[in-house]
């Protein structure tokens, strides 16, 4: 047997008799681990988690903690670790030099790890070591289940030289398990939580899941929460929602989207392009993952809780030789929290160019902007506050970053887009009237960088309201 940090190990031993129950810890929290699964899984197939222990408050010398799993759902791969083969080795990813395990396995019922260090400097967990798990499962039953690492069963010894024992804080996942008809899988994943007024960008990953003629088309269905997420994207006559297509193979894929703002529904039409011809670089391949991204604003409340869904009933899959494929979903929660104070105006998806703060709708008023821009301020050029409408050319700061605000279509810098707006867009056209940088950009309404007239056209008629002068963040 390998020579162990005997120091710890004796504690440990003492403390727990190889038997599961509450720890007597110190009130100091030394140590959070966190629990992750790299991708999606089905029956038959493996699901893979990773334990990482995230940067100690202390050095520490030994770590005890418990892994609990749903045997119902899962059969662990290495159950074993004799004394000569310690074959529980092979579940270390990374671990501080010198570190050692001598880990249990009890049936049915969960993993009780223990690590412990020689005396060393160097092989202390700390700043500069970080411990790392992979635990692969068989996955013996579709559904969903979870994974947990309960607070009160977490020990660190600390490396000092009383070896005092310290708390930590562990943490749970949910995992679900496609059936081995389900080749396809909408996973959705995003920031747990989000700031008030701010941006949410969702994230969802398409994955392959063994289905070896190769994905070349899918389409399913996400509810969210309309009291929570208001969508950016709505519409798609010109091929808007192409933003939602940030990661696809060979970049080979187009949409053909819908949204249903009474009921909070986008229906996602996702193919690759000449499908009767797709090559293997086009096709969603066995393994491989497309992500899709969709924008939302938050209209919440601190402290409400939002979700989203896809029902794996409505995922649909076709592989290239026009064979259906089932598919399975799954939901996310995101908590609404109070917004960081000073966050930037890209967090905030707005553009900021040479210092301008691109754009701001006509007839906003002061208190909604400054609702998105915690701790910052709105002063005209001169300094004083703005307290009704925001103009072109009005200052926002937050004493250490100062933004000029352009609002689209304002050129004459009142808040709102008139007679004035379209005269001085005319003139700036002829060269009669030399604009400062913000009035350039807010004259630029068709997006051409050009200041023409079909800038000028545009004013005009939004003004006469033949035609709505829209800002896209």
């Amino acid at each position: 047997m390998k020579r162990l940090g005997f120091v710890f190990l004796a504690i440990i031993l003492l403390l727990n008799l190889f038997v599961f129950k509450t720890s007597v810890l110190a009130e100091e929290e030394a140590v959070s681990i966190s629990l992750s699964c790299g991708s999606d899984c089905y029956v038959g197939g493996e699901a893979r988690i990773t334990i990482k222990v995230s940067k100690p408050s202390a050095a520490l010398a030994g770590l005890e903690f418990v892994l609990n799993y749903d045997s119902e759902y899962l059969s662990p791969l290495v159950t074993e670790n004799t004394e000569e083969g310690r074959e529980m080795d092979a579940l270390i990813s990374t671990s501080p030099d010198g570190w050692e395990q001598m880990s249990i396995h009890y049936e049915n019922r969960g993993y009780r790890f223990r690590f412990a260090a020689d005396k060393v400097q160097n092989s202390f967990l700390d700043e500069e070591n970080e411990l790392v798990l992979e635990i692969p499962f068989k996955v013996i039953k579709a559904g969903s289940f979870d994974f947990s690492i309960p607070d009160k069963d977490i020990i660190a010894v600390s490396a000092d030289a009383k070896n005092s024992l310290l708390s930590g804080r562990g943490s749970e996942i949910t995992v679900h398990a496609a059936s081995e008809g389900q080749k396809l899988s909408a996973e959705l994943f995003g920031d747990a939580t989000a700031g008030e007024k701010g941006k949410y960008e969702l994230g969802i990953n398409i994955t392959n899941l063994g289905d070896t003629a190769g994905i070349v088309a899918f389409e399913f269905k996400l509810l969210y929460d309309k009291s929570v997420f208001a969508p950016t994207v709505t519409q798609n006559s010109n091929g808007e929602m192409d933003v939602f297509l940030k990661d696809t193979p060979s970049g080979a894929w187009e949409q053909l989207c819908t949204h249903d703002e009474k009921n909070g529904v986008y229906t996602l039409r996702i193919a690759a392009k000449k499908v009767e011809s797709t090559t293997e670089s086009a096709k969603l391949l066995s393994g491989e993952t497309l992500r899709i991204y969709l924008p939302f604003t938050i209209i919440a409340q601190e402290g409400t809780i939002g979700s989203f869904s896809v029902n794996g009933k409505t995922l649909i899959g076709l592989n290239n030789i026009n064979g259906i494929v089932s598919g399975s979903g799954s939901d996310f929660s995101v908590s609404v929290e109070k917004r960081a104070v000073g966050i930037s105006p890209e967090e905030l998806g707005y553009k900021v160019e040479n210092g301008i703060l691109c754009y701001v709708s006509e007839k906003t008023a002061a208190s909604e902007l400054l609702a998105e821009f915690i701790g910052y301020s709105l002063t005209d050029a001169n300094g004083n506050e703005i307290k009704d409408t925001v103009c072109t050319g009005n200052i926002l700061s937050d004493g250490t970053n100062s933004y000029t605000v352009c609002v689209l279509g304002d050129i004459n810098k009142n808040g709102s887009i008139d007679t004035y707006d379209y005269i001085l867009a005319a003139r700036i056209y002829f060269g009669t009237f030399t604009p400062s940088p913000e009035q350039t950009l807010a004259a630029n309404v068709n997006g051409d960088a050009l200041i023409n007239q079909y800038d000028y056209l545009l004013i005009k008629r939004h003004y006469f309201k033949t035609y709505e002068i829209k800002v896209n963040k």
